[in-house]
């Protein structure tokens, strides 16, 4: 069966734009350790990090709580895959918005649900579809910026997302409003 549609949400194409990828690469570097250890150190950096940017008021309380959820699902992760997924957020995001536009037309019968919560991510994205020369797929995108990151795990924010009741982000051509 074909895949007929793939909501994402938070997409990270810009370093800037997520506070937690950011914080995910530089934890993963500062680390000395190898092996399991380098996971453990790293997952104490990032903590630290979070907690310090909360008490700075960087972040507000409501994604610190989001926070606390998220610190206990990441300790069990591979931290070297976290860290080259926050690289190559930053290094060109650009070119992870053209990679993404190229799998789009690969699968033309799906449709894709792209959420924005991030006003940069949405100029980016934006900025990369009017100059795309290739083909493209059914893409849909979302304006979500009115709400925190985060909200989109939530059992509200994904209901939403299902009903695609955010706010139409596109108005460009070849893409479903």
């Amino acid at each position: 069966m074909p895949l007929s549609r793939v909501i994402l949400t938070e997409m990270n194409v810009n370093a800037h734009s997520c506070f937690i990828t950011s914080r995910l690469a530089a934890s993963y570097t500062a680390t000395k350790r190898e092996g399991p250890a380098r996971n453990q150190e790293a997952h104490k950096g990032f903590v630290s990090l979070v907690v310090k940017a909360n008490t700075e008021g960087r972040i507000s309380d409501s994604l610190m709580q989001d926070m606390a959820v998220y610190f206990r699902t990441i300790a069990k992760k591979d931290w070297a895959q976290l860290a080259r997924s926050a690289q190559e957020a930053s290094q060109d995001p650009e070119a992870r918005v053209a990679q993404f536009l190229g799998l789009t037309a690969e699968h033309p019968r799906t449709q894709f649900d792209l959420v924005f919560s991030d006003p940069e991510d949405l100029r980016i994205f934006h900025r990369r579809v009017e100059t795309w020369g290739g083909k493209l797929g059914q893409v849909r995108i979302l304006d979500a910026t009115a709400h925190e990151h985060f909200h989109h795990m939530s059992r509200a924010g994904v209901l939403e997302n299902l009903g695609g009741r955010q706010s139409p982000g596109g108005g460009l051509p070849g893409l479903f409003p």
